[in-house]
């Protein structure tokens, strides 16, 4: 079987991409797993900590992904070419 192009694939490909918010539930760590497979260099940033986000942190343990927790570095946001941004992250972050 072939390999099947991912959608946005060829746009992720080699792009910096800023994760806000991992979270416990899977739509942060299916964000982040999607992105891989396209080939971003991806940084993953959420005010949880380590203890708190272990299950979804487990779930990506192998992925190559530079990760922030606890805080937010404004250089995340602003030296990448795409944010993507959790609906459980509250509008004030």
């Amino acid at each position: 079987m072939k390999n099947k192009k991912l959608p946005g694939g060829s746009f992720f490909s080699g792009k910096k991409v800023t994760v806000m918010g991992l979270g416990l539930f899977s739509g942060g760590v299916e964000t982040v797993k999607y992105l891989a497979r396209c080939g971003a260099e991806i940084t993953i940033t959420d005010l949880k900590d380590e203890v708190t986000l272990a299950p979804s942190l487990e779930q990506i343990a192998n992925l190559p992904a530079r990760i922030v927790l606890g805080r937010h570095e404004f250089d995340d946001f602003t030296n990448c070419d795409t944010v993507v941004v959790s609906p459980a992250v509250p509008d004030n972050s």
